[in-house]
């Protein structure tokens, strides 16, 4: 099954603005694996080197959630720094000190 999207109607706000919009893009043929167009978290859906999307951004970056000054990063972790894990003792040590464990992640932007 092919279904057509039309991507003129999203707008952009970002600085990969949807100058001279695609029509049409097929989900078989411009995403890596989409099936339907129901949403899946199982399909994947970066662009196909062959898709018409593929750098096409006014910024020369792929169009889609992948493209952008801002691109979606696997997993979604944020850009700026958060703590992932936390581990602080319940009693301090004999010599008065507190021992605490704290790792931060961030993704390149």
């Amino acid at each position: 099954m092919t279904r057509s999207r039309n991507f003129s109607e999203l707008g952009s706000t970002s600085t990969n603005s949807f100058v001279n919009t695609i029509y049409n893009l097929s989900l078989s043929n411009d995403f890596v694996n989409v099936s339907n167009p129901n949403f899946s978290s199982l399909f994947d859906y970066h662009l196909k080197s062959t898709s018409s999307g593929k750098n096409a951004g006014t910024d020369g970056t792929d169009i889609g959630i992948y493209g952008g000054a801002y691109p979606y990063k696997e997993g979604a972790v944020p850009p700026n720094p958060h703590i992932s894990t936390k581990s602080i003792a319940p009693t301090s040590a004999a010599n008065g000190t507190l021992p605490v464990n704290i790792k931060v992640l961030a993704q390149d932007r």
